[in-house]
This record gives structure tokens, sequence and C-alpha cells, in this order.
């Protein structure tokens, strides 16, 4: 559990398996896995049992999160045929069935608001950070309708801006940045874009990695140097 203790697998595969993400209700972990060549997006249950697959394209499907009722999994794939390559947000019942694209033209590390009616994602060329990078190759933070329309840029730092985080409330955005200067790290920005961003962590030795929000709003956990951090939001 959180507090740690004696930690036993949920999968046994030769694959590689990755990206777990718990539904809110605690129930299912979604995860990625390559165990039939690409990465398809698969649930077990919290305690145990057998793996449901639930995408089967020949594009790797990697999940970002959940709807807030744990009916459906985020999860962004490089479907399109188009050049230059990119990533698209879909979504799926939990049940399995048909794939549905929520955005609307690029899209990654898409997340559900509380109340599930709209996505914050990333969108950009950036898959890479660099400290101090600044250029056409930077990603800001959208938003967007839980349909895939009214999107709206929400960031506009010239450097990168990834892993976007709602809190509690669905009225601000947490995310890994370096808009306040120094190396890449958590911060907070109101959506109605009237607040400055403010700061979350203050990392100096390394950049935060792979940012993630707890279901209650309370704490984000992260990793800086291959270990993991946590921190209470704001």
């Amino acid at each position: 559990d959180a507090d740690g203790g004696e930690a036993h697998p949920l999968t046994m595969h030769e694959k590689h398996e990755y990206i777990p993400v718990f539904s809110p209700d605690g129930k299912w972990i979604a995860f990625s896995s390559n165990r039939h060549g690409q990465y398809d997006v698969f649930v077990v249950p919290v305690k145990g049992g057998r793996p449901k697959r639930l995408t089967y394209d020949s594009a790797d499907d990697y999940v970002t999160g959940w709807s807030p009722d744990s009916q459906h999994i985020l999860f962004q794939s490089g479907r399109s045929i188009d050049l230059p390559f990119r990533f698209e947000l879909f979504s799926i019942s939990v049940n399995g069935g048909q794939v549905k694209q929520v955005s609307a033209f690029e899209g990654r590390d898409g997340v559900y608001s509380p109340k599930g009616d709209r996505i914050a994602y990333v969108r950009g060329p950036g898959t890479w950070y660099r400290k101090g990078y600044v250029g056409s190759s930077n990603d800001d933070i959208w938003i967007c309708h839980a349909d895939g329309s009214n999107n709206r840029q929400i960031t506009t730092h010239k450097g990168q801006d990834s892993y976007p985080m709602w809190s509690a409330d669905g009225k601000s955005l947490y995310y890994v940045s370096d808009c306040l200067g120094g190396l890449a790290n958590i911060v907070k920005q109101d959506i109605d874009g009237k607040a400055k961003q403010t700061a979350v962590t203050t990392h100096k030795d390394d950049f935060v990695r792979r940012a993630r929000l707890s279901a209650n709003g309370k704490v984000i956990r992260s990793e800086e140097r291959r270990v993991g951090k946590e921190c209470r939001s704001r």
C-alpha cells in the first residue's frame, strides 16, 4: 500500500509491461504491454487475476488515465498514417469494444478532469527534455471538452510543459515545467489564466519526471534521478 509493506506481482510475463494506472474506484490497474508485439492496453484486477487485452491495433497504445467513473481508459497512440508522426488521444471502455478518438489533432499525456467533462493534454513535437531549451520543439498544455471539442491552449512557455494533472476542484492544473527558471519542477496554474504560475517543488539536483496526482488530489508522486519523490499539492 501507500505506506509500504510486502509487494507482490500482478502480472508475470517475459515481455515488457509498464505505465500502470489505478482506476479511481481502486478496483483495476490499466497498463501497456507488448506481449503481442506492439504495445496494447490491458486491465487487471487490483487483487490479481488474468489481464484482459482491450486494444488490438498494430500501432503502440500507451495508457494515460481513467475517466472518473472508472468506466473508460484514456490512451495515446500513433495510429495516424500522416507525416510527420504524431500521437492522438483515444478512449476505450473497461469492458473493451470500439475505440473512440478524442483529440482533434495531436495529443498525448491526456487526463480527465475530476468531473470527467474536460481533458488536459500535451500538444507539441517535443519528446525529450534539455535544461533551458527554448524553441519550436516545445510542448504546451491544452484542455478540451471530453468529446475532443473546444480545444484551448493553457500554457505559452517557449520551453517544455508536460505531465498535466487536475486539481481536486478542477480549477487549476499542476504540470512539469521550467517556466519559473532553473530545472523542470512541478508548478500550478489556474486554467482561467488570471494568475501566474506558482512553484510546487523546487528541486535543484535534477529535473522532475513522470508526475502523477493521487485520486484525492492531495499527493503528487514523481521521479527525480530515477528515485521516487512525493510532495503535497497546494
